[in-house]
């Protein structure tokens, strides 16, 4: 599938912040694909990701790292799985 933007966002510990930041995005960008790459964040950030792709957003995405590896680690694999599965035409980072 051809997507004309991803937005990749690392997260570790970000619920809170992504219940806002979420809705913004697909607001202002509503064609996007936003790639939510979650360290096992203790607060649950990733089970927050899953309700809110199941119940309003699905163009959000959430990738699942199994433990925290830090930001580029993050952004690498979330790059790599992204232009292997979506073939976007811009991919933008947060």
């Amino acid at each position: 599938m051809r997507i004309p933007l991803a937005v990749v966002i690392p997260t570790y510990n970000e619920r809170d912040n992504l219940g806002q930041l979420i809705p913004l995005l697909f607001k202002l960008q509503p064609k996007a694909h936003v790639f939510i790459a979650d360290d096992n964040s203790p607060d649950r950030t990733g089970d927050l990701v899953e309700t809110l792709a199941q119940k309003r957003f699905p163009a959000l995405h959430l990738i699942r790292r199994p433990k925290k590896e830090g930001i580029g680690r993050a952004y690498l694999d979330a790059f790599a799985r992204v232009l292997a599965g979506w073939g976007p035409d811009l991919i933008v980072q947060m």
